[in-house]
């Protein structure tokens, strides 16, 4: 059975590691739904206009560059993941 000490200290670890990835993965989903609104958009448009158009594929766009402070937050997350995982106490008995 783990103390409540080290149980408390998993618990933050593995909280602290869930706060400081997510603002990662919402970014990593955000161009497709931007992608998604701008196609919906169109539709709408050209519903309205009465247009019809021939259909053509998208032309691919080169992605935006990250934040360099992402990579910043990710890598502090998992360093100190890493800290709070090594700094909890071995489960050693009074034998050893």
């Amino acid at each position: 059975m783990k103390s409540s000490t080290s149980r408390r200290w998993g618990l933050v670890a593995i909280g602290a590691g869930l706060i400081l990835l997510a603002p990662a993965v919402y970014a990593q989903g955000l161009p497709a739904r931007q992608n998604q609104q701008q196609s919906q958009s169109n539709r709408s448009n050209q519903a309205q206009s009465g247009n019809r158009s021939v259909a053509r594929p998208p032309s691919p766009e080169r992605p935006d560059n990250p934040p360099v402070w992402l990579f910043y937050i990710v890598a502090a997350g998992l360093t100190g993941g890493a800290v709070a995982v090594s700094i909890l106490p071995s489960k050693r008995g009074h034998q050893d």
